[in-house]
């Protein structure tokens, strides 16, 4: 009887399986945020050994002083991969390091400097490199029981050296920018501390000054402890800003959503700002409707959005203007807009005022940021945020899901006129 013919891989095909397989693994652990460099060292070392079938590999880095090797990490059939000291990156592993194509001895036996794998008979290596820059090699060797490295197994070891070496850069830049990052968030929280207790202490002085100043002195200091008070606010908002934009960038962003009445959480604002519009001879204006339902949000970073809002809006408006806050029920959302009376956005601008570090002009002051943390707040609240404008002013809304439904009814106003206004009706 005929024995049917059963159709094998060719080791070429395995080598290529072997190395998806890899990569896919290897992919994965390289965008896990909580991945070692050790974890992703110790992964390349064992899928170098197993798609050149050897029984011993290693993973050694370049940099070291002294011609050593900066890092040495060793994997056999009996032993997981494990850090070992680094030994001297001279003869054939230096040559590995030199070569621009994979080192293939069929006995190694007497190769002195690969005594440190255990009874090696047949050896292969390949350099990781990556552009002109060569970051170290892998070396896989077999013992005397198994048949020497082919060529095809060398070529399949290079494949993998340099997709390899590509993905311990990558480790290699993001590790540095996640130092960078964290030295900056320490800096910024330092920042944060040491300058929040003075403002604070500046902030509360300049108040006090400004309710007892005697009458016969308050017109000629008063101007004065204005600017000492907005200046100190503003240093105050900036800081906050920074913060928040290293929180996002950081991925540790999180919001605490409660149930917030939505009509005083506007009447809050308001208050906040009123001193600023009043000190431009500016007329801020609340409109929202009576039984305007309550809103799910984080309370304080909401607040920040409408701090960031009608910030704007005083900055870029003119003296003398109106700016005013709306809210209203649409769809099971409620809608909050901040529109203002300036000079309105330029059209090629219009999408890209929502992007980090954006800034409405070169001389325009500030970070760039109210807007980029405007669009991650409500994003964080699973919300939207878009923005209208004409030569006539601009208008940023908001909407977020509402607790629960009302009617509405009639608008009850708000308006406030500044001293400035009042005292020329």
């Amino acid at each position: 009887m005929k024995r049917p013919h059963v159709k094998t891989k060719s080791r070429t095909v395995l080598h290529a399986e072997q190395l998806d397989d890899a990569f896919r693994t290897i992919a994965e652990v390289l965008a896990s945020s909580t991945s070692r460099d050790e974890e992703l060292h110790r992964l390349v070392v064992e899928k170098a050994r197993a798609i050149a079938a050897g029984d011993c590999a290693a993973l050694g880095f370049v940099g070291g002083e002294d011609g050593f090797f900066a890092r040495w990490m060793i994997s056999s059939a009996r032993h997981p991969a494990r850090v070992m000291r680094a030994p001297a990156a001279d003869g054939v592993l230096r040559n590995v390091l030199e070569a621009r194509r994979p080192i293939r001895l069929n006995d190694c036996s007497a190769t002195r400097e690969l005594e440190l794998f255990p009874a090696a008979r047949s050896f292969v290596g390949a350099a990781l490199r990556h552009g002109e820059d060569t970051l170290g090699g892998v070396y896989v060797t077999r013992t005397a029981d198994d048949v020497p490295f082919t060529d095809d197994d060398a070529l399949a070891l290079q494949r993998f050296a340099d997709r390899a070496a590509l993905v311990l850069r990558l480790a290699r830049h993001r590790r540095t920018a996640e130092e960078a990052i964290h030295a900056r968030d320490v800096v910024l929280a330092t920042v944060s501390h040491d300058l929040g207790n003075p403002l604070g202490s500046i902030l509360m002085s300049s108040a006090t000054l400004l309710r007892d100043t005697p009458a016969v002195d308050r017109r000629r200091t008063r101007p004065l402890l204005d600017v000492i008070r907005r200046s100190a606010e503003r240093m105050r908002r900036l800081i906050d800003d920074l913060m928040t934009a290293a929180t996002l960038e950081s991925g540790n962003f999180s919001v605490a959503p409660e149930v917030v009445a939505t009509r005083p959480l506007l009447e809050e604002a308001v208050r906040l700002f009123r001193p600023l519009t009043d000190s431009k001879c500016q007329t801020l204006e609340m409109s929202t409707r009576d039984a305007l339902p309550d809103v799910r949000c984080d309370r304080e970073r909401i607040l920040q959005v409408l701090a960031n809002l009608v910030g704007n809006a005083i900055k870029f408006s003119p003296r003398g203007s109106r700016i005013r806050i709306d809210a209203w029920l649409h769809d099971g959302e409620i809608v909050i807009s901040v529109a203002d009376t300036g000079p309105g956005i330029p059209a090629d601008a219009m999408p890209h005022i929502f992007d980090r570090h954006w800034k409405g002009g070169s001389d325009s002051p500030g970070a760039g940021l109210g807007l980029y943390i405007v669009r991650e707040i409500v994003r964080a609240h699973g919300g939207r945020v878009w923005a209208e404008s004409s030569p006539g002013g601009a208008t940023f809304s908001f909407a977020l899901a509402a607790q629960r439904e009302g009617p509405g009814v009639a608008r009850a106003r708000d308006d406030h006129a500044p001293a400035c206004e009042r005292s020329t009706q």
